[in-house]
């Protein structure tokens, strides 16, 4: 089994289907510090690296103990409302780091850096929720210009889709990344690609990345994506 971090949203919705697919499941419950809208969000609330889990002091009470001994409590997690929310909603990605840099965790910053990766500002803050990166293939989906520049600017393959078909609370606005997550090469969307404007294309794409796709049911959403361990 592998563990997997989401929000309690999407564990709720589509528990039986990712246990069915050999994941444990771990749920994040509302951290009230944040805004309601990506609160329970994995792609907010943590970032992963190198085997670690940055975050704040409020996940020793949600991770299991297997999580918890990976747990790096950071002293400036995120918060409140944007941009102050986005601190560790930056994009590892090939040699670089994407992400509003004015908003980065010094944390997550000192970690890039002692890494030697290239530290790419972009103006979308929730930029790991903006982009479907398979860094295996060097390639990726966003919906976000600025970020498909920075990427293709860097050699990065970009499939470049429309900013509409995906929900987020309720509402026609989420990303791809949050909509989806990766694990080595294989894709899981929370919802149907049919209902997407570029659905046919995001499929193909992924395909011809040598990755299997997973498509849950129910419509295309954003839950903050995944944290894969």
């Amino acid at each position: 089994m592998r563990n997997l971090i989401l929000s309690i949203q999407a564990a709720w919705e589509y528990g039986r289907e990712l246990e069915a697919l050999g994941y444990d499941l771990c749920a994040l419950p509302p951290d009230e510090s944040l805004n309601r809208m990506v609160c329970t969000h994995a792609d907010t609330c943590v970032f992963p690296w190198n085997g670690r889990l940055y975050g704040s002091g409020a996940l020793v009470h949600v991770l299991s103990a297997p999580l918890l001994s990976r747990l790096v409590v950071i002293p400036d997690p995120p918060h409140g409302d944007y941009p102050d929310d986005v601190r560790l909603n930056a994009l590892f990605f090939g040699d670089c780091l994407y992400a509003y840099l004015p908003a980065l965790s010094d944390t997550v910053r000192r970690l890039a850096e002692e890494s030697g990766l290239e530290l790419v500002n972009v103006r979308q803050g929730y930029t790991r929720c903006s982009v479907l990166a398979l860094p295996h293939a060097n390639r990726a989906v966003t919906a976000d210009r600025g970020i498909a520049d920075a990427m293709e600017a860097r050699g990065v393959q970009v499939l470049r889709i429309s900013p509409d078909g995906i929900l987020l609370n309720g509402i026609p606005y989420g990303f791809i990344g949050g909509a989806s997550f990766v694990d080595g090469e294989r894709i899981i969307f929370y919802g149907r690609l049919n209902g997407h404007p570029d659905g046919d294309a995001i499929r193909t794409f992924c395909a011809e990345s040598g990755c299997e796709v997973i498509e849950l049911h129910g419509a295309l959403t954003d839950h903050g994506g995944a944290v894969v361990i």
